[in-house]
């Protein structure tokens, strides 16, 4: 995650936001279940594996460059899959 983490931050700063109003949160990991019902009746959940996500908060009185960064996340997301 630390990677991505600063993969992100280079990318926002080359889209001109400060690195000072660039807020990581912490990671948050989720265990994930699957639910198996048999004949309308709950038997189990067996551990399928775990999510972790971060979320980035953006610090900024500059609403118009903060809405077009927002907008070019697909960019961001399909160039972090290539790296």
């Amino acid at each position: 995650m630390n990677s991505d983490k600063d993969f992100v931050r280079s990318y926002l700063v080359c889209k001109g936001i400060d690195e000072s109003n660039i807020i990581f949160n912490s990671a948050q990991t989720n265990e994930q279940r699957d639910k198996h019902y048999e004949n309308g009746n709950f038997i189990g959940s067996p551990f399928r594996g775990y999510q972790s996500t971060q979320t980035i908060k953006i610090k900024s009185q500059n609403i118009t460059s903060i809405e077009g960064v927002a907008r070019e996340i697909p960019v961001l997301l399909n160039i972090s899959s290539l790296v």
